[in-house]
């Protein structure tokens, strides 16, 4: 790895650089095969420019994604997913080598310079910053703490197949539909056996990547007229594929038999025949918005349960927004995407920001404030300016609070979609606790996220 950097210091306030370059809201990036064991290093250099130093240490979650879903009890007494409410950097020492984020210590190398190389071996999104004491005193102090707004540096460490990916994009429906009636659509079980899109036809192009557009159920409520929307016309049928009602089922008519079940099945078995083939399949999945009438679904009920809601009597197909409105953003005059919605008839439209219009057939989730979200519905040019702040903050109270709080609900949003790729990587053979060369060779290959900077970058992490 190289980079044309020249790092400089200003020996009144902290240093950090890592490989070279200067660690404030720069990003390192790797490709890493984890089957043959790949490791990269990167070299830390930390500048205190403090006196009386007791300890100086890294801090950073470096290839630690199996501890993001630890439970600890936070100084609220609610119990939560390290990687969702991360503890409190005073909670962790060198000795916890089992938390979500780690401690390291550094080695003095000058007067004012300490350095630790890490190794890049997992793939994920990371967070590095350095802390340091002094004596006398027991508060950690950061590299980012600081009126200058630094920010943590980032690690990317990618798999080795993101570089072979040469996609092409498919909407099951009528990549090889014989016409505009519902008879003549395409569907999984065409795909394999059709002589004019298939497989072969697809390898023989050069690609080995299927890019399919959402392939999940078709909201019914709220779909775009199709004469527009003040038309009064029938409305678009089956509507947009990026207004999802259930993120854990195919959509009935991407089957010929037209069912649920049948369209899993139909699913499944075309991703067996592309896996044969050495053929990659990426959904589509839209986690900024979703369907007027989404449904709940199991994984739904459970989180909600866990979340303290008295879910008796619900049903996994009955729609969030009757259930627990606080799954999305609130459209109240002066409360505009800061706020959870509080019942069905105050829930905002998707996207936050105005700079380029609603998308008046989906609703908006609800997963916290931070730096980008756009609040008020401003005019197009300061929701442009808003949605390119790059900040790093995150208001995780909003993430806090006990049972049946707006915060409840809001962990219990980011838990339902972080368990969307588990979930289908399960479905296409690939079930919890594999060894990594059967994850390298089952399973889903990828996630394309539509409007992907409509949720912080806390949540993807």
């Amino acid at each position: 790895m190289g980079n044309n950097f020249i790092a400089t210091f200003d020996y009144n306030i902290p240093e950090l650089t890592v490989n070279g370059v200067p660690a404030d809201y720069t990003t390192t990036k790797f490709f890493v095969d984890e089957e043959t064991g790949d490791s990269f290093p990167l070299e830390i250099v930390f500048r205190p420019n403090a006196t009386n130093l007791t300890a100086v240490e890294v801090f950073s979650n470096l290839n630690r994604r199996d501890y993001a879903s630890r439970l600890w009890t936070n100084a609220q007494g609610v119990v939560t997913q390290e990687g969702l409410l991360v503890p409190e950097g005073y909670l962790i020492t060198t000795n916890d080598t089992h938390r979500y984020y780690r401690a390291y210590a550094m080695t003095q190398h000058a007067p004012n310079e300490y350095r630790l190389t890490l190794n890049a071996e997992k793939t994920g999104a990371y967070r590095l910053t350095a802390r340091y004491q002094v004596a006398g005193d027991t508060n950690w102090y950061y590299f980012t703490d600081n009126a200058m707004g630094r920010r943590d540096h980032a690690v990317v460490v990618s798999p080795t197949l993101a570089r072979e990916m040469r996609m092409y994009e498919i909407n099951v429906l009528n990549v090889d539909a014989t016409g505009p009636t519902f008879a003549q659509r395409s569907t999984f079980e065409s795909l394999l056996t059709s002589p004019r899109w298939n497989l072969d036809y697809l390898t023989n192009l050069g690609a080995n990547t299927l890019w399919f557009q959402p392939i999940h159920p078709n909201g019914i409520d709220g779909r775009e007229p199709s004469g527009g929307w003040d038309s009064g016309t029938e409305p678009y049928d089956p509507g947009s594929p990026y207004a999802v009602k259930n993120f854990f089922a195919v959509m009935e008519q991407m089957s010929s038999s037209n069912t649920r079940a049948a369209a899993m099945t139909a699913f499944q078995n075309f991703y067996q025949a592309a896996n044969e083939r050495g053929v990659y399949l990426m959904l589509d999945a839209p986690f900024n918005h979703t369907s007027y009438d989404v449904e709940i679904t199991d994984i739904g009920l459970e989180l909600f349960a866990k979340a303290g809601l008295n879910t008796n009597g619900w049903s996994a197909t009955d729609e969030i927004r009757n259930r627990e409105a606080r799954f999305f953003s609130s459209n109240t005059a002066g409360e505009e995407y800061r706020f959870p919605a509080t019942s069905a008839a105050n829930i905002a439209v998707a996207p936050d920001r105005n700079d380029f219009g609603k998308w008046r057939d989906v609703y908006d989730v609800y997963f916290g404030r931070y730096a980008s979200l756009v609040t008020g519905n401003p005019d197009d040019q300061p929701s442009k300016q808003m949605a390119q702040n790059e900040g790093d903050w995150m208001n995780y109270d909003d993430l806090r609070g006990t049972n049946n709080t707006a915060g409840a609900v809001t962990r219990a949003v980011w838990e339902y979609f972080a368990r969307y790729v588990p979930f289908w990587l399960e479905q296409t053979g690939l079930p919890p606790g594999q060894p990594i060369s059967v994850q390298t060779t089952n399973g889903i290959a990828g996630l394309r996220a539509d409007f992907g900077q409509g949720m912080p970058p806390q949540f993807w992490e």
